[in-house]
């Protein structure tokens, strides 16, 4: 099945997988705030019709930090 289990909150990410994501981009783009990351990471959530895998969502993720002229590696 392609669900994840749903939370006490309702949301159907797995909180060690949002941090473990967060995390990822936080070393990729040092320069943004975890507040920064975690809007952006609600975002492309929100913008997807079905649950996104984790690689797909970091894929994303770095996409509109790279776009919005956020990376320091670019």
């Amino acid at each position: 099945m392609n669900h994840a289990p749903t939370n006490h909150d309702g949301s159907s990410d797995s909180p060690t997988a949002i941090e473990s994501c967060l995390e990822a981009l936080a070393a990729e783009f040092p320069g943004l705030s975890s507040e920064h990351l975690a809007a952006a990471y609600e975002n492309v959530r929100r913008r997807s019709n079905t649950p996104l895998s984790d690689d797909i969502l970091k894929t994303r993720l770095r996409l509109l930090c790279q776009s919005r002229g956020m990376s320091h590696t670019l």
